[in-house]
């Protein structure tokens, strides 16, 4: 997107019903474009992931910790994404809608909140034994009569 795109995003009618001014609207969509480019990919052709990656994980770190313009980062940022001819918008929007709040919280607190599974790790089962642990001083289970140390432990 070009700053020529920019100016008619923050010039549309839609901008002006935010209720957010024009300065504060620019500052939170050039944070974004700014971390948009970590990914190497223009801002219109994000899939949901990308934009997830960008919103929850990159474009809070664009803010200091407390910054006011943080709780306008979701209304702008969704308008921005609705005014651009992205293929994908309704994945965009979906991602978006899904990470903002907390990428505000991380804003607000300077505390990571983004916390969950991506499905990148599997999900750890506890293991359960079917039979009781044996301990190495208790009689060894083979029935030799000999402590399970001095028996089958040295295996």
């Amino acid at each position: 997107m070009t700053n020529t795109d920019l100016d008619r995003f923050l010039a549309s009618p839609a901008t002006a019903a935010l209720g957010v001014p024009a300065d504060d609207a620019r500052t939170i969509v050039e944070r974004f474009l700014d971390s948009c480019a970590t990914f190497g990919v223009e801002a219109r052709f994000l899939d949901g992931g990308e934009l997830h990656g960008v919103v929850g994980h990159v474009l809070p770190a664009r803010f200091a910790i407390g910054d006011p313009l943080g709780a306008h980062v979701g209304t702008v940022l969704e308008a921005f994404v609705e005014f651009t001819d992205a293929p994908r918008k309704e994945e965009q929007l979906d991602a978006l809608r899904h990470t903002v709040l907390e990428c505000q919280e991380a804003i607000r607190t300077g505390q990571a909140v983004h916390h969950h599974d991506h499905g990148h790790e599997p999900r750890l089962v506890p293991f359960v034994r079917d039979v009781p642990k044996v301990g190495r001083n208790d009689p060894c289970p083979c029935g030799s009569g000999k402590k399970f140390k001095a028996c089958h432990a040295r295996g």
